[in-house]
């Protein structure tokens, strides 16, 4: 992890860490006005691999609900990553991946504490690329993403989502297909702690993390 990174990190956890330690989880269903804050390592990001390396740095995550009509909620996302690909089988050492992604996504409950989820977003990269002599390009892509999850409350704390998701760059004429099986544990009304695992084929990643749900302390989970 560069200094950079424990930067955006040490900023971006701030809010995580003030109040709600002592009240009780809740025990509705999944929420959707929320931060977070963590650690990402994976091979294939936003469909950007090369053979024999992984991304790896900081992840933000962001969610805002927008409004429930009946059992259907809409809500906006986005989702950021500053870190470097290392390992390549190139040679030519460490180089810097960046990538962005946001849109907008519809829910419906299944049950009070089970969500079918589905979410469409804008996606944008910027990756450095070697040629032969090792010499590096930054070079920028954009795309668009689909995913679909369940997303079940299983306990007053414990919230489990699996689903898929695919991406695909428009200029790089390259796609990528993922497998995501996620694990929350709230800690209070506010905080969970996070753990998310990508596998697919031989595409493996996991991310850990720190939510801030602002639910309890807006007193509701929707702007209207």
């Amino acid at each position: 992890m560069n200094a950079r990174q424990v930067r955006l990190l040490t900023v971006a956890a701030l809010p995580l860490v003030t109040g709600g330690w002592f009240t009780t989880a809740s025990a509705e269903g999944p929420q959707y006005t929320y931060f977070d804050a963590g650690y990402q390592w994976i091979e294939t990001n936003n469909a950007v691999r090369l053979d024999g390396g992984q991304h790896e740095g900081v992840k933000f995550n962001a969610s805002l609900g927008l409004a429930e009509f009946g059992p259907v909620g809409l809500h906006l996302f986005a989702n950021y990553f500053d870190g470097d690909f290392s390992g390549a089988s190139d040679g030519c050492g460490n180089r810097d991946s960046k990538s962005y992604t946001a849109g907008l996504g519809a829910h419906y409950k299944l049950l009070e504490n089970t969500h079918l989820t589905a979410n469409v977003g804008y996606v944008n990269v910027d990756f450095d690329v070697a040629n032969d002599s090792c010499a590096k390009t930054s070079v920028s892509d954009d795309g668009y993403e689909v995913e679909g999850l369940i997303r079940t409350m299983i306990s007053r704390q414990v919230e489990v989502q699996a689903g898929y998701r695919y991406t695909e760059l428009k200029d790089s004429d390259i796609d990528n297909r993922d497998a995501i099986i996620g694990l929350g544990y709230q800690v209070s009304d506010q905080l969970a702690l996070r753990v998310l695992g990508i596998v697919f084929d031989d595409d493996t990643g996991i991310e850990l993390g720190v939510r801030y749900n602002f639910a309890s302390l807006l007193g509701r989970d929707y702007l209207f």
